[in-house]
């Protein structure tokens, strides 16, 4: 009887239509793809902010150098 029940269900297991999970196994997979791509693309423009927030501080301190030099050099000429 237990070998009777067991063929019975794995026979029922069998029968289930794996369709739409192989559907939405293929779908979570298109997602996942699509959510790599955008941090891949995210990254990369974080990389690209980050070196030009690096090459706006540069000129930041270079103009306040330059500031700093005008502003002594006016005050000497006094």
């Amino acid at each position: 009887m237990r070998q009777a029940i067991q063929h019975q269900l794995g026979q029922q297991l069998d029968a289930l239509d794996t369709g739409h999970l192989t559907e939405r196994v293929d779908e979570l997979t298109r997602t996942n793809q699509r959510l790599e791509d955008s941090l891949q693309q995210a990254t990369d423009d974080n990389h690209e902010l980050h070196a030009r927030v690096r090459i706006l501080e540069t000129d930041l301190a270079a103009a306040r150098t330059s500031l700093r030099r005008m502003i002594r050099e006016e005050n000497t000429n006094r």
